[in-house]
């Protein structure tokens, strides 16, 4: 809950300063949409305050819930590497889940 009222900003290593929670994510040909709804799911404080703490998931057999979790901690973490994050693995899942509903390089809807 702390981090709904965090202002304090973290630094990458080439030194830019970035707010941990609203960070960039690299887009991966057209996958624009599931950049959205990730960055909104990860403002729900409850699911985002599940998936920041690995051990609620961690009996979990879905490479899904693992990756998602994965990248909400890159997300909110005040130590990355670079101000934006890659959620390449978690879209190879949502692919994978969803049968090939959604993939790399074909543009959908969020609401779909």
């Amino acid at each position: 809950a702390q981090l709904n009222y965090n202002t304090t900003l973290a630094r990458d290593i080439f030194g830019v300063s970035y707010l941990p929670g609203f960070i960039g994510m690299n887009n991966l040909k057209q996958t624009d949409y599931m950049n959205c709804v990730v960055h909104a799911l990860a403002h729900v404080s409850p699911l985002r305050d599940f998936f920041l703490e690995p051990s609620n998931y961690a009996h979990s057999k879905s490479n899904l819930v693992h990756q998602f979790g994965d990248l909400m901690c890159k997300i909110w973490s005040k130590h990355n590497y670079k101000s934006c994050v890659s959620p390449h693995e978690l879209v190879q899942e949502v692919t994978v889940a969803s049968k090939r509903r959604f993939v790399i390089g074909k543009q959908a809807e969020g609401v779909e």
